[in-house]
């Protein structure tokens, strides 16, 4: 024999009260203006991006610390070095992830 128990399911957000659905309302539309895709025509190939003006606009939660700069470094001199490409990291000045970039618009086009 066999009982089955129809229950719906709800969320939380479904018995606020209108003042803190309203609430939530704002806070999330702020969140969205805060935080939007960036859309720069020489990042296209690559993966998405918060837009902002410059890095101090953003907040602290999502900036890049100097920490994450340098493991980020580290991961691509690795990458570079299990690639067998150390002579061209070698061979070349880099100042930027822009010229990071560059070299690998270089390397896709070539495949």
């Amino acid at each position: 024999m066999f009982l089955f128990c129809f229950i719906s399911a709800k969320l939380p957000r479904n018995d606020q009260s209108d003042p803190l659905e309203r609430e939530r309302g704002e806070q999330l539309k702020k969140r969205r203006s805060l935080y939007q895709w960036g859309r720069n025509k020489l990042y296209s190939d690559m993966p998405g991006y918060i837009k902002a003006a410059k890095e101090d606009s953003l907040p602290k939660d999502v900036r890049f610390t100097n920490e994450d700069t340098a493991a980020l470094f580290k991961g691509g001199i690795t990458s570079f070095v299990s690639l067998g490409l150390m002579d061209l990291w070698n061979a070349s000045d880099w100042e930027s992830f822009d010229d990071i970039h560059q070299v690998c618009k270089f390397m896709t086009k070539k495949m």
